[in-house]
């Protein structure tokens, strides 16, 4: 019996791996990247209820997830499902170079991005609002001036592809949030990015 636990989300792989299965081989796929973002959220998750900002009748969650990429697909997927919480709001602002960034999220999940979902914070519905910014580069100043008007932000995320480029923009988040004004309590919102290199 071997049993084998293969690290790919590549649609090869699956393919491949369904059309071989011998029958003492136990297999496991595994998507590193869902397994990331998953563990990040069961183990750190409850920062993001903690440092919510109280603002009307509801705390809001206000996410600002830099780049649409892989992970940021998938936290942007994983947080709409992890932030329903009676008395929460959960508002996301995702940025992107690419031009179709938004298109091509509304064409992987078009119910969450419904307008009968999205941006409606009925009770007893889910309650988010994501707002896709495609075409908006992080190097140029559209990108911080839209940031400055998100003074509920409580989270950013930071995934780009590279680690110094996921660094660089971190840093760069920090030093716009230091410079802004925020809602409620004023708190800082929390950053983390995608480190690949161990």
């Amino acid at each position: 019996g071997v049993a084998l636990k293969v690290f790919s989300n590549d649609i090869r792989m699956e393919l491949l791996l369904a059309a071989r299965a011998p029958e003492n081989l136990t297999l496991d796929r595994v998507n590193d990247i869902q397994a990331l973002i998953y563990h990040n959220l069961y183990t750190n998750g409850s920062m993001l209820f903690k440092r919510a900002r109280k603002i009307g009748d509801a705390h809001v969650i206000s996410v600002v997830l830099v780049g649409l990429g892989q992970y940021g697909q998938e936290m942007l997927k994983a947080l709409t499902w992890y932030c329903q919480i009676e008395g929460y709001k959960l508002k996301i602002h995702a940025f992107d170079a690419d031009e179709q960034a938004k298109a091509r999220f509304e064409a992987m999940c078009p119910e969450l991005m419904s307008p009968e979902h999205n941006h409606h914070f009925e009770p007893g519905e889910a309650r988010y609002a994501i707002d896709i910014h495609p075409g908006i580069d992080v190097s140029v100043p559209a990108f911080e001036e839209e940031i400055q008007k998100l003074t509920d932000a409580t989270y950013c995320f930071v995934c780009l592809g590279e680690d110094a480029i996921n660094l660089t923009v971190a840093k760069k988040m920090r030093e716009i949030f230091g410079r802004m004004t925020f809602e409620g309590d004023a708190h800082k919102p929390d950053i983390e990015t995608v480190i690949y290199d161990s």
